[in-house]
């Protein structure tokens, strides 16, 4: 597993302020696009699936 390295700048958005927490609705249209990404395949498919059990861990289903 990869850690995206701890520096001040982390969590910050352009201008350096904070970065917004995604809504869960928001949350549940990432996770529609990257299943998508994982089920066509392509470069980036491995990573969109593991994105996909990462945050969907992560986030209450709907359902």
């Amino acid at each position: 597993m990869s850690v995206a390295p701890a520096d001040e700048d982390a969590g910050r958005g352009r201008g350096g302020r904070p970065l917004r927490l995604l809504t869960l609705d928001e949350a549940h249209d990432l996770l529609r696009v990257l299943r998508t990404m994982a089920q066509e395949g392509g470069t980036a498919a491995g990573e969109a699936d593991r994105l996909v059990r990462e945050i969907g861990a992560r986030i209450p289903s709907t359902h």
